[in-house]
């Protein structure tokens, strides 16, 4: 599913998204009313854009603007499933939005909102942590959407794992740790430390979301502490946990233990913000394993953050 092409294909897959007709998807839509056939959703994130495309037959794409994509979304019953949800919302939505011919990227920090009819192209436009507040059909839309990319992602870290379950991972094969926390749709905490010193991190865990952000080349300490403190046999039981009593918001949980490609092991935790969790299990070890990096870069976060 996940690919990543020699030559950054973003710009011509997005065009040609945009340009998709219902005629080219072979559907006989009533001419009477407004028909959504297709939604796509950019996400301007600062230092990344991502480009979510579906369309009513139930197939959706993953493009980031890096260059990396995944495609193929029809094939997966969920990602179907979100598709339609996402497709009843926004035919709901479409009368809130405004039809515009100009294709332009959204503000940094929002969310623009496209919708492909058989009357044109309607957009509108969020800030993403307004879009938390508000439960309205752009909330539902967007959430839909964090749906699809998740699935994309796991997939392609599934996709990955399988191919370095063959291979024994130690510590010493870490180059890159990855934190991701979000509470009901908006990031927590971002964090990413790598080898080489460079820390990068956005949030402080708190809901409503903190935007402030730091990236900088550190003495690598930090990254050096938590790998030094790592238990080995956590690496065994990498993967996905679903709690079944999700009492509160909805939160993902997710650490990833990067090394050389495709070495790595990946742990994601789906709970509620007030469910009861063991103190001696795997997430709760990881758990503290975040406390640490979070405290950690405390210090350096406040002073370098903007």
């Amino acid at each position: 599913m996940p690919s990543t092409p020699p030559e950054n294909m973003y710009l011509p897959l997005r065009e040609k998204a945009f340009a998709t007709t219902a005629q080219d998807l072979h559907l006989d839509l009533p001419s009477g009313s407004i028909s959504v056939y297709g939604v796509i959703i950019e996400w301007n994130m600062g230092n990344q854009v991502a480009t979510i495309v579906t369309f009513i037959t139930g197939d959706a794409s993953l493009y980031m603007k890096s260059g990396m994509m995944m495609i193929g979304g029809i094939a997966h019953e969920p990602i179907r499933k979100y598709v339609a949800e996402m497709h009843t919302q926004a035919q709901e939505a479409v009368a809130q939005a405004k039809p515009q011919t100009e294709i332009n990227f959204p503000p940094v920090g929002s969310a623009t909102f496209w919708l492909l009819t058989n009357k044109g192209k309607f957009a509108h436009t969020e800030n993403v942590r307004q879009l938390a507040q508000v439960k309205d059909a752009w909330h539902r839309l967007f959430d839909r959407a964090n749906l699809v990319i998740s699935f994309f992602r796991q997939q392609s870290e599934k996709s990955s794992q399988e191919e370095s379950a063959k291979i024994v991972f130690t510590k010493d094969m870490i180059e890159q740790i990855r934190i991701d926390v979000s509470c009901d749709g908006q990031s927590a905490i971002s964090m990413l430390l790598h080898k080489d010193g460079t820390l990068n991190r956005q949030g402080d865990g708190n809901i409503p979301a903190n935007r402030k952000t730091a990236t900088a080349k550190t003495d690598g300490k930090l990254f050096r502490d938590l790998v030094n403190a790592l238990d080995e046999k956590i690496f065994e039981h990498a993967g996905s946990y679903d709690f079944k009593e999700k009492k509160g918001m909805p939160v993902i949980y997710r650490v990833v233990f990067l090394g050389a490609k495709p070495n790595l092991r990946a742990f994601e935790f789906r709970l509620g913000s007030e469910s009861e969790v063991e103190n001696s299990g795997l997430y709760a070890y990881l758990d503290r394993f975040v406390m640490k990096a979070v405290k950690g870069s405390e210090e350096w976060w406040q002073q370098v953050g903007k």
